[in-house]
């Protein structure tokens, strides 16, 4: 939502300052000498910085030359941090970088702890105006560790907001929010009024990103209370661009154009290109918000040429990202289809993307569960098989007692010798199989444990293929979607249904993110002249056959200018065939699309119509017995068995069918598509459907909706608005694919059209 981020301080030290200071400064300048005229000349470069670039950068030269005479490290590095920040709101990010880069080295090999600090935070700042956000939070971490070592609060505290911005940018809220009301709390304790300011912005940003309006506008309002106070003009701007922006989002519009302009005129008097940039977007978004396209993209092509002089990839992403918008809702699809391909491009730079695909991730866990089930099993296998060696021990211990009794019963009774002996050996022998028994049971558990550990290892294999796998398909998921993106953008705008047929409604269901079925549109001259397909296959075949065919139609249609339904398809058929079959080996008979045209004479309400396997449903307004004859006797006999009819409640729908032949590859090929004439008047409805409805499976036995049932349902709620109309037409395919005994997977893409003449 929001794209202008206060910018971070560039030195832990910055405070207020007023005009009344740099005339002190210029006036006791040739009157000191030593370190004490270095940091003069510093503090005037400083000073300048964001006033006037020509006299930051002589000061900050004449600051350098003076501390390397007198041998002044101290001088030489805040000489070259001034002489980057002046850079920096030149926008010249290169430039600021090189001498901060200078500056930090400086400060390490004369080992100035508090000079590297601000000169790492610098390089954070500009890195992450260019859109490097990870590389700037490295250097606010590094630079944080040594201002808190230090102890020197001020520092800690402008790096705490520095890292807050971080994360709002990353669109993560409570953790800069975290940060912010850290440096607040130092900032309050110090009573260090315009770096309070600047925290109150961040916050009110952050609570701006979270759509807590009135909260940000009381924290904007605060923080331009004390920069008009301090005459810090950079603070004011940017407070006023933020309430701008505020206002915009509320839809204050007047407040917002008034605050917005007031912060752009102020950006180009400071020379801050960066923010005048930024400004620019937002007043276009405001435009854009209102419906006025032109000036909105007339102020994006601006902002574009200033980011990319600049090379400021952020902005550069936003401003391309906001063309986008504008093109896509004036209906300029082309122009906005560009701009979206260069915004993803420059948002791909920017931000790295994680991968994941449920269906894989299901899988890979069936099967881990799988083996968990295994190894339990085997675990109560042992318990079990340990319970049986405990017992037979106990039984063993039984018979040991029993066997010694009688042993010294036989000793007593020496008729018994020969009976006892018989025992002894049978004791042996039953010790003999209990060793082995014992000895395989400790085999079998050897090996049971081997199992486990490889089963273990298995698992450990499988978590890393799973993560795999969630990341190519990841990555393959978003892929699709971005290709719904461009296929949506493709297909006619609610803006252009409306504008030919003022009463309309659409019912759109892809089976998967992409679409095998599409509907096109064209006015041409008089003619009105309308398609729907349903494209071999659906999903990623089916969406590239869709996109092909669009293409086809615009050429067909757009550039050579025929309005003939036959003629059209026929043309069709060829560059499909030549597209798709004539130059692919593999490729089958019936691929291509079954498709609907027709062409509508806006003056005489006469259509031409023609279909690939597909039928057009036709309701007449005046359901007279005359009227229907009427219609009928206009057709040749050749068509008769084409056209059929049903009627219910005095309401007659008429089916006229297409050839049965697709686009595509077929042994009718050559043979041309026929034509069907007929006249209708205002009030006559007429529907358009792919065969994805009535192939849906689902209802009480688990058939298929059927194409009667389907007539009989648009012949039902032909009497409706066209709102109501759509609604029961949705709700019908929803009950029947969701039964209370069993819930139906989608079978195929669903396209239905409506809309009545008028």
């Amino acid at each position: 939502m929001v794209r202008f981020l206060l910018f971070a301080f560039l030195l832990v030290c910055i405070s207020g300052f007023s005009s009344n200071e740099i005339d002190s400064l210029e006036r006791i300048l040739p009157k000191i000498e030593g370190k004490e005229k270095s940091e003069a000349l510093n503090r005037l470069s400083f000073l300048y910085s964001e006033l006037s670039f020509e006299k930051a950068y002589n000061y900050s030269k004449k600051a350098n030359e003076y501390s390397n005479e007198i041998n002044y490290p101290d001088g030489m590095i805040k000489s070259y941090i001034n002489l980057g920040v002046a850079y920096h709101y030149q926008s010249n990010f290169k430039k600021a970088e090189e001498n901060m880069l200078r500056a930090l080295k400086l400060s390490r090999d004369n080992k100035i702890p508090y000079l590297e600090g601000r000169a790492l935070n610098g390089l954070g700042v500009i890195n992450k105006n260019l859109g490097q956000l990870d590389l700037a939070l490295e250097y606010y971490q590094k630079a944080l560790k040594i201002e808190m070592e230090s102890g020197k609060e001020i520092g800690v505290a402008t790096i705490q907001g520095n890292i807050g911005i971080i994360y709002s940018m990353r669109k993560m809220y409570d953790k800069a929010k975290e940060h912010h009301y850290l440096a607040l709390e130092i900032q309050k304790k110090l009573n260090d009024e315009n770096a309070i300011a600047q925290s109150y912005g961040n916050l009110g940003l952050t609570f701006m990103e979270e759509e807590k309006y009135k909260d940000a506008l009381d924290l904007f309002e605060k923080a331009l209370k004390i920069y008009t106070e301090s005459n810090d003009n950079g603070g004011v701007t940017r407070a006023l661009h933020n309430m701008g922006e505020t206002y915009m989002f509320m839809g204050k519009y007047d407040l917002a154009y008034k605050y917005l302009n007031e912060s752009f005129e102020k950006e180009i008097d400071l020379g801050n290109q960066s923010g005048a940039i930024v400004s620019l977007c937002t007043l276009a978004n405001l435009f854009t918000r209102q419906e006025k396209y032109p000036q909105a993209i007339s102020y994006l092509k601006n902002a574009i040429d200033m980011a990319e002089k600049i090379d400021a990839i952020y902005e550069l992403e936003q401003a391309y990202n906001d063309l986008y918008q504008a093109y896509n809702e004036s209906g300029d699809f082309k122009n906005a289809l560009a701009a979206f391909i260069k915004s993803k491009e420059l948002s791909d730079t920017i931000f790295n993307m994680e991968s994941e695909q449920r269906m894989l991730e299901l899988e890979t866990i069936y099967e881990t569960e799988k083996k968990d089930r295994e190894l339990s099993l085997q675990k109560v296998e042992l318990k079990n098989k340990n319970k049986d060696i405990e017992r037979q021990k106990r039984e063993n211990e039984i018979k040991q007692r029993e066997n010694t009794i009688i042993y010294i019963v036989l000793i007593l009774i020496g008729a018994f010798s020969v009976v006892l002996f018989i025992q002894i050996r049978a004791k042996m022998r039953a010790n003999r199989l209990l060793k082995m028994k014992n000895e395989e049971i400790l085999q079998q558990k050897e090996e049971i444990e081997t199992q486990r550990d490889e089963i273990e290892s298995q698992n450990d294999l499988l978590h890393e293929q799973k993560s795999h796998i969630e990341t190519i398909n990841k990555s393959l998921t978003d892929s699709i979607i971005y290709a719904k993106r461009i296929q949506t953008a493709v297909l006619p705008s609610e803006n252009e249904l409306k504008k030919s047929f003022p009463e309309h409604f659409v019912f759109y269901r892809p089976k998967d993110i992409v679409s095998g079925d599409f509907y096109w549109i064209r006015e041409i001259e008089d003619k009105t002249v309308f398609a729907v397909a349903d494209c071999t296959g659906h999903g990623v075949p089916g969406g590239f056959m869709s996109m092909l065919g669009i293409s086809l139609l615009n050429e067909i249609v757009d550039r050579n200018r025929i309005t003939s339904a036959p003629e059209i398809l026929n043309r069709l058929r060829e560059q499909v065939i030549s597209s798709v079959g004539h130059s692919n080996i593999n490729a089958q008979l019936g691929d291509g699309m079954d498709i609907v045209v027709c062409v509508i004479d806006r003056k005489t309400m006469n259509v031409e119509f023609s279909g690939a396997n597909n039928s057009i449903y036709i309701v007449l307004s005046d359901e007279t017995e005359h009227r229907i004859k009427e219609f009928l006797s206009d057709h040749s006999d050749a068509f008769t068995e084409r056209i059929s009819l049903i009627s219910e409640n005095n309401k007659s729908l008429i089916e006229i069918k297409g050839d049965k032949m697709p686009v595509g590859l077929h042994v009718n090929q050559n043979i041309s598509f026929s034509p069907v004439s007929f006249n209708l008047t205002r009030g006559d409805s007429v529907y358009l459907s792919s065969d994805g409805f009535f192939d849906q499976f689902g209802g009480p036995d688990g058939r298929k909706y059927m194409q009667k049932r389907f007539k009989e349902l648009l012949l039902a709620v032909n009497n409706r608005s066209m709102e109501e109309r759509q609604n029961i037409i949705e709700k019908e395919f929803s009950d029947w694919s969701n039964t209370a005994k069993k819930t139906y997977e989608q079978t195929d893409d669903v396209l239905v059209v409506g809309f009545r003449l008028s």
